[in-house]
């Protein structure tokens, strides 16, 4: 619920600012603003949002036995969320949320941003963070960051299904060798 709030009152405020501000500098100006932040977003999202990826896809293969550094893959995934969020807040019109576009376009802004945002997560009643130990391939296939894959049939069996003779199987049924 308070998340919900606060998004009513973000907007409430954009409009409220867009209304402010709109009268005092016009409203081809504002319109032009709207357009002209809308494409600076798009082009840094798709530049900086390239360059997370690449940082997380570093981040995933870092490790020479094939396991991941979590506190590294969990900085640059909240780091590339971070981006995704600039980029949505400046494609949407307003000057509040461009405001907090181009804040969190600046890397140590934003790095402080995924800082709070991890400690309020870890603090948090409402959120669990959970992580498996043996999540990564180990085994056959580990060295190219692939599991064995055995694939199979399966289907349910009820009493009806089996054979009226102990030792003696239907030709129409599957076996297993």
């Amino acid at each position: 619920m308070p998340v919900f709030l606060g998004i009513i009152v973000f907007f409430f405020a954009e409009i409220w600012l867009l209304i402010k501000i709109g009268g005092a500098i016009g409203g081809w100006t504002t319109i032009v603003w709207i357009i002209l932040t809308a494409i600076a977003g798009s082009a840094l999202l798709r530049q900086q949002g390239a360059q997370a990826l690449a940082r997380i896809r570093i981040a995933l293969e870092a490790s020479p036995d094939g396991r991941p550094n979590g506190a590294a893959l969990a900085t640059e995934l909240l780091d590339g969320l971070a981006v995704l969020l600039a980029g949505v807040f400046l494609i949407l019109p307003g000057f509040l949320g461009d405001a907090i576009g181009i804040l969190l376009f600046i890397p140590p802004l934003r790095h402080l941003a995924g800082r709070m945002l991890w400690t309020w997560v870890q603090g948090s009643e409402r959120v669990r963070v959970y992580a498996a130990r043996n999540a990564w391939p180990s085994g056959p296939g580990a060295a190219s960051g692939r599991a064995t894959v055995i694939e199979g049939e399966f289907r349910e069996v009820d009493g009806s299904d089996r054979p009226s003779e102990p030792g003696r199987q239907d030709p129409d049924q599957p076996r297993l060798h």
